[in-house]
């Protein structure tokens, strides 16, 4: 599997950079929770997107593969 893309972890850091508050009191607090929240979010789902590549990738190799030995 390869690395955790870039982008995956420049959007943790952004999201660790804003802290999520539990009873926000006002607009900025609403707007670090919703950057913290999607950055996070966008993260994960880069990463899980990284892995199904990185799956998809290796079963075409692999028929590649078997089909250069027939």
């Amino acid at each position: 599997m390869s690395k955790c893309p870039q982008e995956a972890k420049a959007l943790r850091w952004v999201s660790n950079m804003f802290p999520l508050t539990q009873i926000p009191m006002d607009e900025t607090d609403r707007m670090s929770n919703a950057i913290h929240v999607y950055c996070k979010a966008g993260a994960t789902k880069i990463e899980k997107l990284q892995e199904q590549v990185d799956m998809l990738e290796e079963c075409i190799r692999r028929l590649e593969g078997g089909s250069n030995n027939d």
